[in-house]
Order: structure tokens, then C-alpha cells, then sequence
């Protein structure tokens, strides 16, 4: 949006460009670190789960629903 709260037609780059921009008038970094996001955000123990029932039955049947179809089944 531009200053005046209008939309404005932008590409990639340029809408990079602001996303850096607002993020630095925040004080806020960059993160990259792909192990540390999936742990904050739960992905981590998510996966831990799955490969743990994995390991308890190896044919995929885990006992929970994998698929959004089968929990609303």
C-alpha cells in the first residue's frame, strides 16, 4: 500500500524490498535457521511423533488421522 493506504501494483523484488524495510523499523531479524523454526513453531514435535509411531507400526497404521478426510469422517 502506498502512503496514502492506497494498493499499489508492486513485483517480487520490490515487495521484497518493503518486507526488509518494515522488518528493519521493527527491529526484527531475519531467520533462516530451518531446525530452530520448525522447533518454535511445533513442527519438530509433530515429525517426532510421526516417526515414533512409525517405528511402532511400520504399515502406516498409527491409530490417528494423517489426512484432513479421515478426521472429519
Amino acid at each position: 500500500m502506498d502512503k496514502h493506504g492506497g494498493v499499489r501494483i508492486t513485483n517480487n523484488n520490490q515487495l521484497f524490498r518493503i518486507a526488509l524495510k518494515e522488518m528493519e523499523e521493527n527491529g526484527i531479524e531475519v531467520e533462516t535457521d530451518s531446525a530452530q523454526i520448525s522447533q518454535r513453531m511445533g513442527i519438530a514435535q509433530v515429525r517426532d511423533a510421526l516417526f515414533g509411531a512409525q517405528r511402532q507400526s511400520p504399515l502406516g497404521e498409527f491409530g490417528f488421522p494423517l489426512i484432513e478426510s479421515e478426521a472429519i469422517a
